[in-house]
């Protein structure tokens, strides 16, 4: 994804105010960044979170397409904004994250 965006490792790095190592580790496999530094990465390369994990094929987190089914137009604007973050937390979390073939949360 950071090639995508049409990033160095570099660039990335400064991005995130990190070290080019430590992007190199992270696109390697030999580390995984922390759960605020993940949901920073999604944030800069314009990806969901679970998107960046590779626990779905939607680069977005349009919740309406895949939250559990539920009719989302029954929740106002403030209990949508309260299921995007608590979403957003969960997803986060490697605790609550469901394991991908290959790959750790």
């Amino acid at each position: 994804m950071r090639k995508e965006n049409n990033l160095t490792q570099e660039e990335l790095a400064r991005l995130l105010d990190v070290t080019r190592s430590r992007v190199i580790g992270w696109e390697n496999g030999k580390s995984f960044p922390e759960a605020h530094m993940t949901r920073m990465i999604a944030e800069k390369l314009g990806v969901s979170v679970t998107y960046l994990c590779g626990e779905t094929n939607m680069k977005s987190d349009d919740m309406s397409a895949f939250v559990l089914g539920m009719d989302l137009s029954k929740l106002n604007d403030a209990g949508t904004e309260l299921l995007r973050n608590y979403y957003g937390y969960l997803a986060s979390d490697p605790r609550y994250c469901a394991q991908v073939e290959g790959k750790k949360s």
